[in-house]
């Protein structure tokens, strides 16, 4: 009698949900069992192992912002004081000086105060930049205007408009500076023919007035 013909379906697991996803299966030539277990709890170990730096490597970075953001409150705070005790010197200053007459003594005060000032900059690494007498450098001047003279040589800072400073050996702002430039005695003398035929002109003007 003839067998009877055996469903596939049959031998289908019936405990499988369509959500469940099946292990992969990892084939080692010549292992066995016990081999792919050994291989499975390595890789989940890396993987765990990967999870944990990636996680630490967060909190570090989190860490080292919020540190960074407290130390840069803490040099504003640092400084803010330090202004606001010049602060209180100056208007002492201004004070003393509304209640009299001692110009010389107010001059004094606030001389002192810029002196404080200035010391309070260098505790902050912030310099001046001596551009007087110093020839142009374009790294740490700003060149506003050119002065025709043959008291220097050309290309000489012969004027400051704004002190320049450094701050921890960078540039915080460049002086704006007048610059030497040879005499051009043509130019001179063409530029003082002009004025003295204005100043006839206008002699002349008044004459018929």
């Amino acid at each position: 009698m003839a067998g009877k013909k055996r469903d596939k379906s049959e031998d289908a697991d019936v405990s499988r949900t369509p959500g469940d996803r099946e292990e992969p299966l990892i084939i080692v030539p010549g292992g066995d069992v016990d081999d792919i277990e050994i291989l499975r709890r390595e890789r989940d170990e890396y993987l765990e192992a990967a999870r944990r730096a990636r996680a630490d490597y967060v909190n570090l970075q989190r860490r080292m912002d919020s540190q960074f953001s407290a130390a840069r409150q803490d040099a504003r705070a640092s400084m803010a004081l330090d202004v606001l005790t010049i602060l209180d010197d100056l208007e002492r200053a201004l004070e003393h000086g509304r209640q009299g007459e001692d110009y010389d003594g107010l001059l004094e005060g606030v001389a002192l105060v810029r002196d404080k000032f200035v010391s309070m900059l260098d505790r902050y690494e912030i310099k001046r930049i001596d551009a007087l007498g110093e020839s142009f450098d374009h790294n740490f001047h700003d060149a506003i205007a050119e002065q025709p003279t043959d008291q220097a040589d050309p290309g000489t800072v012969v004027a400051v408009a704004m002190t320049g400073y450094m701050i921890g050996g960078r540039l915080l702002r460049p002086a704006r500076v007048v610059v030497a430039r040879p005499l051009d005695s043509g130019r001179d003398d063409k530029d003082a023919r002009r004025d003295e035929a204005g100043r006839e002109h206008r002699d002349a003007g008044e004459e018929f007035a």
